[in-house]
């Protein structure tokens, strides 16, 4: 794993000089000398650790340090000062910052801080994984959007609130159903889910309710429903919004009453179940259109929790890439560990309209296919081409090569790149993972010409 460390200072020189000597220990360096860029870089990145100039132009260091506190906390910030001052290293100490460091620094000095920093952090998250073991499942990600999604768990997960789960198909509210289960008070009991939509309406009251043998043409013995199966633990309810009219009326009594009735008995049977339920449909419209009963809703709706979409959480798919990268060459017994600049863009870009779960197949299809250890533009057009999805404005044309489609799609990437630079040929070439004469040969191949 490779930290990912943030260094502001308005001081270029000392910025190149510390990104030289942590990168040679293999961290992730990122470096600002403009402390008024600082805010966007934190709200579209994750950093493990901060390290912060006291004193610079616009923005300080104490007041990018408040910052902090309020849009990333729990971060170390470790202050750094070209001047001696115990007053100064007391009040940023007082004020939650991990240490205190004076230029010139001890390069020696500065590496064992940060495994002090990072052992810390590892410590803290390994005492906490039975409290949040949602940070272990397949929902990676460090993005605000994600970060929300992980505060609203973890706040709600040991109460016994209805929860109702919200997102498009793909986007892993299965995943976080399971984390809240397994960070609630209930973890170590049942934990059932039913697909409401995959099994037939006139099936599914037998599945959640059970039923006694010969109640019904076809019932040749007992069943146990899916309540009883859970009972004393939680029930996931997926895609609820395909639940019959008629099944939700006997789901709200069972919600009103805490009981069930098994087809083929008169006696209710008392049933303690935690239900969390989801869907991708908007339940507020399928009550104004009588498709999904208002009482229901309301007594599902009690906490809502709104899963992303991955387009909007788009710092998350690098790490989702290598986390199935590490997975499927596990799987495979492949050492696909490497991704080009050009390739990372064309994932970063791509629309994702099946969200993690297309992420996850198309990683996949990556590692089976491509024929190096490092995942190249080739290998990701190849396979976006078969999800037939391919990153190009114009419809997809069989008359050309693949050899043109492959060029048509670099130079509508590029322009892209560009236009997302305001057309600045060194941010644009950097970008892109390339230097500038290349940048411009392929400007010139593809007759791209700038608008400056």
């Amino acid at each position: 794993m490779r930290y990912k460390i943030l260094s502001i200072d308005d001081d270029k020189n000392f910025l190149i000089s510390i990104k030289n000597v942590l990168e040679l220990e293999d961290y992730n360096v990122t470096i600002i000398s403009n402390s008024q860029k600082v805010l966007d870089v934190i709200q579209n990145e994750y950093f493990d650790v901060i390290l912060l100039d006291v004193k610079m132009p616009g923005l300080n260091g104490l007041e990018l340090f408040d910052l902090f506190t309020e849009k990333i906390p729990g971060t170390p910030v470790i202050m750094i000062s070209g001047e001696s001052n115990i007053n100064t290293a007391v009040d940023v100490i007082k004020k939650g910052v991990y240490d205190f460091i004076e230029k010139p620094l001890d390069p020696d000095y500065l590496l064992s801080l940060l495994d002090k920093v990072l052992a810390k952090k590892k410590t803290v998250s390994s005492n906490n994984s039975d409290s949040q073991s949602f940070t272990i499942t397949e929902f990676i990600g460090n993005s605000p959007a994600t970060k929300k999604v992980f505060n609203e768990i973890e706040k709600v997960a040991p109460t016994e609130a209805k929860i109702l789960l919200y997102g498009e198909s793909g986007t892993g509210k299965e995943l976080a159903a399971w984390a809240i289960h397994k960070n609630s008070k209930r973890k170590d009991k049942p934990y059932i889910k039913v697909n409401c939509a995959a099994i037939p309406s006139e099936l599914l009251e037998s599945e959640l309710f059970g039923h006694r043998k010969g109640s019904y043409t076809g019932a040749t013995e007992d069943r146990e429903g899916k309540f009883g199966a859970a009972n004393g633990g939680t029930l996931f309810l997926d895609e609820i919004g395909d639940m019959s009219l008629t099944l939700q009326s006997k789901l709200l009594r069972v919600l009103e009453e805490s009981e069930i009735e098994i087809i083929g008995e008169n006696i209710p049977r008392k049933v303690d179940v935690r239900i969390i339920a989801a869907t991708n449909q908007s339940l507020e419209e399928k009550v104004i259109k009588r498709e999904f009963r208002e009482d229901l809703y309301y007594r599902l709706n009690v906490i809502k929790i709104i899963i992303p979409p991955l387009r909007d959480r788009r710092t998350d798919i690098i790490p989702l890439v290598k986390y199935y990268l590490e997975k499927f060459n596990h799987a495979y017994g492949r050492t696909l560990n490497k991704i080009s600049k050009q390739a990372e863009g064309a994932l970063l870009n791509y629309s994702w309209k099946g969200n993690v779960r297309e992420l996850k197949n198309i990683i996949e299809k990556i590692v089976i296919f491509s024929q190096s250890d490092e995942i190249s533009i080739t290998d990701v057009l190849n396979v976006l081409s078969d999800a037939n999805q391919v990153l190009i404005k114009n419809e997809i044309d069989d008359s050309i090569t693949l050899q043109q489609a492959r060029d048509k799609f670099e130079r509508e990437f590029i322009i892209s790149v560009l236009e997302k630079h305001d057309w600045r040929i060194e941010e644009t070439a950097k970008s892109l993972g390339i230097d500038r004469s290349n940048l411009f040969r392929k400007m010139n191949k593809y007759e791209i010409e700038s608008n400056q």
